[in-house]
């Protein structure tokens, strides 16, 4: 969203994307596989804050 922090919440939904995420590439690298990936906890923790 451009404040230079990652959100658990924004990394969460942006592993779980179903076009770019995890869940696709599963799918396309082994022949139709379904993984979704899930997070727990406080969605609004910061993991990163770049410089």
């Amino acid at each position: 969203d451009g404040d230079r922090r990652i959100t658990a919440g924004e990394l969460s939904a942006y592993v779980a994307d179903r076009s770019e995420g995890v869940p696709y590439w599963a799918r396309r690298l082994y022949q139709g596989r379904q993984q979704t990936p899930g997070f727990f906890g406080d969605g609004e923790r910061v993991m990163v804050e770049l410089e």
